[in-house]
C-alpha cells in the first residue's frame, strides 16, 4: 500500500499509452468502419484474455473462497420489475443542453471538469474564497439536486464548450426501453445492473442453501446504460461487464465472523465528515473505522477488505474508498462506498459497496404477495405478544366469489395499528373496505384481530442486503494505465539513470597506508563507480568483505568473472571509460557476444597482466581475498584445471602467445592440451627445480635459496604438497626459473 496518495499517474503519456491499444487491438471503438458509436467498445485478443484472467481470478476470489452461489439472469427485464425496485423513477441522470449547437452534457461530470480546469488555469485569476468554493463545487457535484444545479450554474456563470448558455437542467433516465414480443405490447428494459436477477431468486438460492443465513449470491454478466455523454474510452460506455454479489444477512446481526481477517489492513479512506470539510483521504485500519462508526457494519467493512486484496493483487497501485454523501446515496442503500482507482482522467468508481438493508425484497414481496423471508430459530423458545389474525375463508370466498383473493390479501396484510382499528369498528357495525376500484362490505364474522401471548421457536425475518458491485472493463483500464511502462533504449537508460554522472565522476584513488603493503599499490574506491559498486554487491561471495579493487597500473577494471556477470550495457560503459577502440556492437551480420567485448577489453587494458587471488590473513580467519594485477606469474595446474578455457586463453596470450588455444574443428584440442603445452612453455626444458633440507650454519652460500613468504602461488603448492618433502623445506631455484615440478604443478 502506498505511503501517499498521488493527484495524478507519474509518469503517464496517455497518447502513446492509447496508441499502444490501438495497435495491440487491446480493445476499439465498435462498427468504426460506419462511423462507430459511442460508448460501444469491443475487446481485441489480448483484451479477451485479460478480461478472461480477471474474471477467473475474481471467480477464485469471491465465489469460490467465499462459497457464494453463482446465477448467470437474463439481461432483458420486464418493466413492473424495475417499477417497483424504483429504478424507472430514479435510475437518472441530470442532462443539460448547449442551447445553440444542442449538444447535450450530464451535468455533474461537466462542472466536475469545469472546475478542475479552472483551478489549473494559470491565467485564471483566482482568490483563495473562489477556489474553496471551486474545490467544493468538485466534490458535491456528485450528489447536488436540480435545483442546487441551476444555482451552481448561475452562481459561477458556467458556460458550454462553444461559451453557449445552457437549457434547463433534467432528469434523464438511463435505462434502455425494447418492447417484449411481437406485439409490443410490454415494455421492458435491457438491465443496468446485475441485482434484481439475483434478488428474485432469494427463495431459490436459500432453498439450495438449505436454509442457512448468511449466503451470498453473485453473477457475472452484461449491463446496460444509456449514458449521456459517453468518453473516456472504457470509464464511461453504454454496455459493460459487471460482477456483482448479494450478501443476505440477518439485519439484527451484521456481525462478521471472518472480519478479524481483514481488521488490521490499512485502507485510504474518505468518509462523508472529512469530504464535506475539504479535507483529503485519511489512512486507517478497517478494524479503527468499524469501531468508531465511520464503516457502518462489519459485513459490510469485511467485503470493503476483500475488495482492497483483491485490486491490490491484481496490481492496483492507488485506490482509495470514498463514502457517499447522504444527498447522493442510492435510493436504497443505507451506507455506500466507492472503491475509486486512479487513472489520467482523475479517480474513478470502479467498485460500489452498498448496505442496501432490505428496500428491494421487500418491495418485491409486497408488489408481489410473496414472502422472501429467512427463518431465525431461537435458542430458546420466547413468549412474545403478537397480532393473531382470525380470518373465515370459506365465508369471504362465498360472500365475494371472484373478488375474494384480493379481500384476502388485503386482510392478511394489513398492518397490526390499522388491523386493531378496523376489529373495533367491526364490532359496532360492517365495514366497506376500499381495493383498487371496488368496495367490499366486511362483517364481523369474517374475520377477527386481537394481541395474544404466544410461544414461538424462531421468527421470520425479510433479510438485509450488502452489495459489492465490480466494473470490470473500469478496472481492467484503470490497472492498465497504473502498470503501463515503456521500456527504454540502453542510450535513454544510460542517459537518465546517470549516464552524464558516470561522465564526470573521478575515481578517487589513494595510496595504501598500511607500512605491509606495497606503496606503489594504488586502491580504487568504488564510492563514485555505480557499475562497479553494484558488481562487487553481487558478486560478494567471489571475495570477503571488506574488498577494493587493487590495481596497480591505474586500470580500475573487474576481473573476468565479475565482467562476466554484468550487463552488455554496464560493460560498454566500462570500454567507454577504458577501452574505446574495443568495438562492443552485439547486432549485425558480424556481431559479437559478451564474452568476445570481455577478452577484448582486458587484451587492451591488461596487456600481460594476470588476476591474482591471494588470501589475507586476518587472526586465525581466512580474511578477505584481494584482487591483484602482477606481472609474469603463472597460476598452478590446479588453479587453471578450476579456470574456463577463455580464462587459460588470456594467460596464454599474455605468456606464451605460440601455443594454440582453439577447441573446435577437427584437429580440437582439449583444455588439458593446452595447459601442459602452457605449462611446458614458459617452463623451458632446462629449468631444474632442486628441494633440499634446511641448511645449518655449514650451509652452502653460494645457493640461492628462494623464500616463499612473498610468493602465494608457490606457498600454496608447497602447504599443499607438504608430503613430497620434509618440513621446513623451501624450494632451491639454482638457474632462476622460478617454475614447480610437473608432480607439484598437476597437483
Amino acid at each position: 500500500m502506498t505511503e501517499s496518495l498521488p493527484e495524478k499517474l507519474p509518469n503517464f503519456k496517455r497518447p502513446d499509452f492509447e496508441d499502444t491499444c490501438k495497435r495491440r487491438f487491446l480493445y476499439g471503438l465498435g462498427f468504426d468502419c460506419y462511423g462507430g458509436v459511442g460508448g460501444l467498445y469491443d475487446f481485441g485478443p489480448v483484451g479477451c484474455q485479460v478480461k478472461a484472467n480477471f474474471i477467473n481470478l475474481w471467480r477464485q476470489h469471491f465465489v469460490i473462497e467465499e462459497n457464494m452461489l453463482e446465477v448467470d439472469t437474463t439481461c432483458m427485464t420486464p418493466e413492473d420489475v424495475f417499477k417497483v425496485s424504483g429504478h424507472t423513477q430514479k435510475f437518472t441522470d441530470v442532462m443539460v443542453q448547449d442551447s445553440v449547437t444542442g449538444d447535450l452534457h450530464r451535468i455533474d461530470k461537466y462542472l466536475e471538469e469545469w472546475g478542475e480546469k479552472k483551478l489549473n488555469d494559470k491565467k485564471a485569476k483566482l482568490t483563495e474564497e473562489q477556489r474553496a468554493d471551486i474545490k467544493k463545487l468538485i466534490i458535491t457535484a456528485d450528489g447536488m439536486s436540480i435545483p442546487e444545479f441551476k444555482e451552481a450554474i448561475q452562481k459561477f456563470d458556467v458556460k458550454s464548450p462553444n461559451g453557449n448558455a445552457f437549457t434547463e437542467p433534467k432528469d434523464f433516465n438511463l435505462m434502455f426501453p425494447t418492447p417484449i414480443g411481437p406485439a409490443g405490447d410490454r415494455l421492458g428494459y435491457l438491465r443496468p445492473e446485475l441485482a434484481q436477477g439475483i434478488l428474485l431468486n432469494f427463495k431459490r438460492l436459500l432453498e439450495f442453501n438449505a436454509g442457512n443465513m448468511p449466503f451470498a449470491g453473485a453473477a457475472i454478466g452484461s449491463a446496460f446504460r444509456n449514458e449521456i455523454a459517453p468518453r473516456n474510452n472504457l470509464l464511461r460506455v453504454r454496455e459493460f461487464t459487471l460482477a456483482e454479489i448479494e450478501h443476505f444477512v440477518n439485519p439484527n446481526d451484521k456481525n462478521c465472523v471472518k472480519f478479524a481477517q481483514v481488521a488490521n489492513l490499512e485502507a485510504w479512506l474518505w468518509p462523508k465528515d472529512v469530504q464535506e470539510a475539504g479535507k483529503e483521504p485519511i489512512k486507517m485500519t478497517l478494524g479503527d473505522a468499524v469501531s468508531k462508526g465511520i464503516i457502518d457494519n462489519e459485513t459490510l467493512g469485511y467485503f470493503m477488505g476483500r475488495t482492497m486484496m483483491f485490486v491490490e493483487m491484481i496490481g492496483m497501485k492507488y485506490v482509495r474508498f470514498r463514502q457517499h454523501r447522504c444527498n447522493e446515496m442510492a435510493h436504497y442503500a443505507s451506507d455506500c462506498w466507492d472503491a475509486e482507482c486512479l487513472s489520467s482522467f482523475g479517480w474513478v468508481e470502479c467498485v460500489g459497496l452498498a448496505d442496501r438493508s432490505c428496500y428491494d425484497l421487500e418491495n418485491h414481496g409486497k408488489a408481489r404477495n410473496t414472502d422472501f423471508v429467512a427463518y431465525e430459530k431461537f435458542p430458546e423458545p420466547k413468549i412474545v405478544n403478537e397480532l393473531d389474525r382470525d380470518i373465515k375463508k370459506g365465508l369471504v370466498n362465498k360472500t365475494f366469489k371472484k373478488d375474494a383473493p384480493a379481500v384476502l390479501t388485503y386482510l392478511t396484510n394489513l398492518p397490526q395499528v390499522e388491523a386493531l382499528e378496523l376489529d373495533k369498528k367491526l364490532d359496532e357495525a360492517t365495514v366497506t373496505i376500499a381495493i383498487g376500484d371496488g368496495n367490499f362490505p366486511v362483517e364481523r364474522g369474517m374475520v377477527k384481530f386481537a394481541m395474544k401471548d404466544k410461544k414461538v421457536e424462531g421468527r421470520n425475518y425479510i433479510p438485509n442486503v450488502i452489495e459489492p458491485s465490480f466494473g470490470v472493463g473500469r478496472l481492467i483500464y484503470t490497472l492498465l494505465e497504473q502498470v503501463y511502462f515503456v521500456r527504454k533504449s540502453e542510450e535513454e537508460e544510460t542517459k537518465e539513470e546517470g549516464g552524464k554522472k558516470r561522465a564526470t565522476a573521478e575515481l578517487k584513488t589513494e595510496k595504501q597506508a598500511d607500512s605491509d603493503n606495497d606503496n606503489n599499490s594504488v586502491r580504487v574506491k568504488l564510492e563514485n563507480n555505480d557499475i562497479l559498486s553494484k558488481v562487487k554487491n553481487e558478486q560478494q561471495t567471489d571475495y570477503d568483505p571488506p574488498t577494493d579493487i587493487m590495481v596497480e597500473n591505474g586500470g580500475g577494471i573487474p576481473t573476468r568473472k565479475q565482467l562476466e556477470a554484468m550487463k552488455v550495457a554496464e560493460i560498454r560503459e566500462i570500454v567507454r571509460a577504458h577501452a574505446p577502440g574495443v568495438r562492443t556492437d552485439t547486432g549485425g551480420k558480424d556481431r559479437r557476444t559478451k564474452d568476445d567485448i570481455i577478452s577484448d577489453l582486458l587484451s587492451a587494458v591488461g596487456g600481460a597482466a594476470e588476476v591474482k587471488i591471494e588470501k589475507q590473513a586476518d587472526n586465525a580467519d581466512d580474511a578477505s581475498i584481494k584482487t591483484k594485477v602482477e606481472h609474469g606469474v603463472v597460476p598452478t595446474r590446479k588453479q587453471l584445471e578450476a579456470m574456463k578455457v577463455a580464462e587459460i586463453r588470456e594467460i596464454v596470450r599474455a605468456h606464451a602467445p605460440r601455443v594454440r588455444t582453439d577447441t573446435g574443428g577437427k584437429d580440437r584440442r582439449t583444455k588439458d592440451d593446452i595447459i601442459s603445452d602452457l605449462l611446458t612453455a614458459v617452463g623451458g626444458a632446462t629449468a631444474e627445480l632442486k628441494t633440499e633440507k634446511q641448511a645449518d650454519s655449514d650451509y652452502d652460500n653460494n645457493s640461492l635459496r628462494v623464500k616463499l613468504e612473498n610468493n602465494d602461488i608457490l606457498s600454496k603448492v608447497k602447504n599443499e604438497q607438504q608430503t613430497d618433502y620434509d618440513p621446513p623445506t623451501d624450494i632451491m631455484v639454482e638457474n632462476g626459473g622460478g617454475i614447480p615440478t610437473r608432480k607439484q604443478l598437476e597437483a
